[in-house]
């Protein structure tokens, strides 16, 4: 897949901004029927976005085999924004851990985050 970040001016073309995605922080915990807590979460930002498959790893875990994959995400800069790796990010059904935000060469065109996806994994989570 070619990059659609442009290295020169790091801008971005306005098509590549086709997924739909929001912005969550913690807004601290309510119990479920058994009392057993449950975090909540608001929305603070919700914008279009560009999602790209970037790199994955293989942990091993309690002698078991753990996939981790890691998804580029490009938004449109915008000095409004404050995303940090305390957020989750939404696509549709799935949630993402922000990992990490940058601003490609400091331009203020574009920023980049880093994001993994939440998967439950039997009875580690």
């Amino acid at each position: 897949m070619a990059d659609v970040l442009n290295s020169v001016d790091t801008t971005v073309g306005a098509g590549a901004f086709n997924r739909r995605v929001s912005f969550q922080l913690p807004s601290g915990n309510a119990t479920d029927g058994v009392g057993s807590p449950v975090p909540n979460y608001t929305t603070v930002l919700t914008t279009w976005a560009h999602i790209q498959a970037w790199k994955g790893r293989k942990d091993v875990l309690a002698s078991q085999f753990y996939a981790t994959e890691y998804q580029r995400v490009l938004l449109r800069y915008r000095p409004s924004m404050n995303i940090t790796t305390k957020m989750r990010m939404l696509y549709g059904r799935r949630v993402f851990d922000v990992t990490s935000v940058s601003t490609p060469a400091e331009a203020q065109t574009t920023i980049e985050l880093l994001v993994t996806e939440r998967k439950a994994y039997g009875s580690l989570h």
